[in-house]
């Protein structure tokens, strides 16, 4: 961030760019597809390409040795933990067929962690919320002297929501 006096609408310009910035890291977000697009053109990614071809000898990573893979052989992120500084352990040279079967998996995977993500998402948003009714906006304090007992008040909660309405998501 930069110091110093903002006017509002530069400071309003400053943070919609830091989100802009924080999202085109994040693997699946419009952003993200954006800094892609411009990344596999860049020097830094045909030296990579370079390297990973090398280490691989041109074949690809994933068939057997002595098959001929049919068709181009590109450079497959492996994940995305370290997009625009990969290291060479993030990436494989595979054929067409393999590089989407391992797109199909990676994907697979994400939907896999996104939603689990997002059930403990709601879980902690349904912890928050019922801590902060019960025990108002300084319920961190009350936590971090008994952790174990709001707990059991939250577990307790809960299941009474659970009987009463017969929710399967609480």
């Amino acid at each position: 961030m930069e110091e110093g006096f903002l006017f509002h609408a530069d400071q309003e310009k400053q943070a919609s760019d830091l989100e802009k910035e924080r999202r085109s890291l994040i693997y699946g977000t419009p952003e993200f597809r954006l800094a892609y697009a411009e990344y596999i053109k860049s020097p830094q990614w045909r030296k990579l390409c370079k390297q990973v071809r090398a280490r691989a000898k041109n074949r690809c990573e994933n068939c057997q040795p002595g098959t001929v893979a049919i068709g181009k052989l590109t450079v497959h992120h492996i994940k995305y933990d370290r997009f625009m500084h990969e290291h060479l352990s993030d990436l494989k040279l595979l054929c067409v067929p393999c590089h989407l079967a391992a797109d199909h998996a990676r994907e697979k995977a994400n939907r896999e962690n996104y939603e689990a993500a997002g059930e403990e998402a709601r879980e902690q948003a349904w912890r928050t919320a019922f801590f902060r009714t019960k025990y108002g906006e300084e319920w961190m304090r009350d936590y971090a002297a008994d952790p174990e007992g709001m707990e059991t008040d939250f577990d307790e909660w809960r299941q009474r929501k659970a009987e009463e309405e017969d929710y399967d998501n609480y």
